[in-house]
């Protein structure tokens, strides 16, 4: 993995980072974004000294801008021509509707635009690389894009909209594992499980109990998680999966996977999107 180049968004902890100190150990290049540079720099530190690897470094970016996430792009390509490895990780739970500067609501610009965007803006550098792997961290969800109302304009619901975007994710790696199976590029979901993690901090009260009960009585610990999507990253035993949403290294069954209909229209919608504002 030495000559290997891993781009990782939302690592500064969570899976995120667990996944980046995996990775760290195999003597990769890891590329980890992060939206406060203080923060992205302490984990790089961190990851250096407890793995040895030297080749780890931060990239600022926030996500749920657009401008943000070309200004990442751009210092991406300033520094490398190709890409082995991008993981879409980063997420975020707000209890109410927040627009970003782009007039977004802010968990589907940050969940789902974020990786549309930014795979979009990579794909040069990915098919440089031989067999590079995108994997977009998701969940089983059930929950059905409203392509009337995608933003939640006319009416939002915080879990239902948070859900969407994980159905969003679904549906984009699957159209999009079509569109690149002639490039090499192989693109799955990973779907981590219950993790301990501090995404449902801002969540309604019943949901935020909840998420304090999961995680104290059944939710399993990052590192596990960052193991499993550490290995979807790298082993070889992999290379040929994709469009698959994986849980613990095997294929699972997930909503949408033959909505090939639905996967499209989010696509082209996604598309107009993206064009009217990169």
């Amino acid at each position: 993995m030495e000559d290997k180049i891993i781009l990782i968004t939302g690592a500064t902890s969570g899976i995120g980072k667990a996944t980046a100190l995996e990775l760290a150990k195999s003597g990769a290049k890891i590329v980890i974004t992060s939206r406060n540079n203080e923060k992205g720099n302490i984990v790089v530190n961190e990851i250096k000294k407890i793995t040895g690897n030297k080749k780890i470094e931060s990239i600022a970016a926030d996500l749920s801008l657009v401008s943000s996430i070309k200004n990442a792009v751009n210092s991406f390509k300033a520094r490398y021509k190709k890409l082995d490895v991008l993981i879409n990780n980063a997420a975020i739970f707000n209890n109410k509707r927040l627009e970003t500067a782009d007039g977004l609501e802010e968990m589907f610009a940050t969940n789902y635009f974020s990786q549309f965007i930014l795979t979009h803006l990579l794909l040069k550098e990915l098919k440089a690389a031989k067999g590079a792997r995108i994997i977009n961290v998701s969940a089983p969800a059930f929950t059905k894009p409203r392509f009337e109302d995608l933003q939640g304009k006319k009416k939002f619901n915080a879990a239902i909209a948070f859900g969407i975007t994980k159905a969003e994710i679904l549906l984009f790696t699957y159209e999009l594992a079509r569109r690149l199976l002639s490039e090499g590029i192989t693109v799955n979901a990973f779907h981590p499980g219950l993790v301990k993690t501090g995404l449902l901090s801002k969540a309604p009260f019943f949901i935020k109990i909840m998420g304090k009960f999961i995680n104290t009585f059944i939710a399993k610990s990052p590192e596990i998680a960052g193991k499993h999507l550490a290995e979807l990253a790298t082993l070889e035993k992999f290379k040929n999966f994709s469009g698959q949403l994986i849980n613990k290294g095997k294929p699972i069954k997930a909503t949408f996977a033959s909505e090939t209909r639905m996967q499209k229209k989010l696509w082209d919608e996604s598309q107009e999107l993206m064009l009217k504002l990169v």
